[in-house]
């Protein structure tokens, strides 16, 4: 991927970074470059690589190689900066932990945005993860959140034993350094209609509870109509 590439408004989002951090080197990595990485240093994780039949899935996977590698902080495109420096997010705690990663509402690791340190052995565990969480959920968009995406790195969270090498920030905290504009390209149809879902929760609910009610309604009303042609054919409460 390149700036000609790129959409206008992930193009400025990922300006704000330039802008906002010059004392950092920014890099976009594209999958010319996460094919060489792999080559290079990872070409037992080629076939993982290449096996995932979603884009998102090869580009959740090439995040958590290039933060093992190199590490720093990775950053999603539809994410823009504030303004406010990350040097004064990690300055805080560096002492203390070796990894950041935050959790969205409900509560899952997200990961979107993370910071590493470089060979550190969470992320190798994230990584060495990958094949064994590499299954079909039936569901496109559930099986992308499960196999690289938010659900496989919060397992992988839960399941790694040195969690005092991790911070995590919550959503607060979050939003006084990032921004995240309306991003989700990768949904495909399932996603779209879990999301709206949570998105309209309590219009959801609401609806069910009216539909179970009328449903309700009508059984019965069915229900009486076929009792009194019951009693009428025997011969109860019929007039003449």
């Amino acid at each position: 991927m390149t700036d000609k590439t790129l959409p206008e408004r992930l193009n400025s989002a990922r300006k704000t970074w330039e802008y906002n951090h010059n004392g950092f080197k920014y890099t976009l990595w594209n999958a010319s470059m996460v094919e060489e990485l792999l080559e290079e240093r990872y070409p037992q994780l080629r076939d993982l690589y290449h096996s995932y039949d979603h884009w998102v899935r090869r580009a959740d996977m090439a995040r958590y190689i290039v933060l093992y590698e190199y590490g720093g902080i990775y950053v999603d495109l539809d994410i823009k900066s504030t303004g406010k420096q990350l040097n004064d997010l990690y300055k805080t705690f560096k002492s203390t932990t070796d990894i950041v990663l935050y959790l969205t509402s409900p509560p899952v690791v997200s990961n979107d945005f993370m910071i590493a340190k470089p060979k550190h052995p969470f992320m190798k565990h994230v990584v060495c993860g990958l094949e064994s969480a590499n299954r079909w959920y039936v569901l496109p968009y559930v099986t992308t959140m499960y196999t690289t995406g938010p659900m496989f790195l919060n397992a992988q969270y839960k399941s790694y034993s040195e969690k005092q090498e991790i911070h995590l920030l919550e959503e607060p905290v979050m939003r006084k350094f990032v921004r995240h504009m309306t991003g989700s390209s990768w949904h495909q149809w399932d996603g779209v209609v879990i999301w709206w879902t949570f998105s309209h929760l309590k219009q959801v609910i609401s609806g069910i509870l009216l539909v179970v009610i009328l449903l309700g309604i009508i059984l019965l009303f069915i229900r009486k109509r076929m009792c009194q042609r019951i009693n009428c054919a025997q011969g109860r409460y019929c007039t003449k």
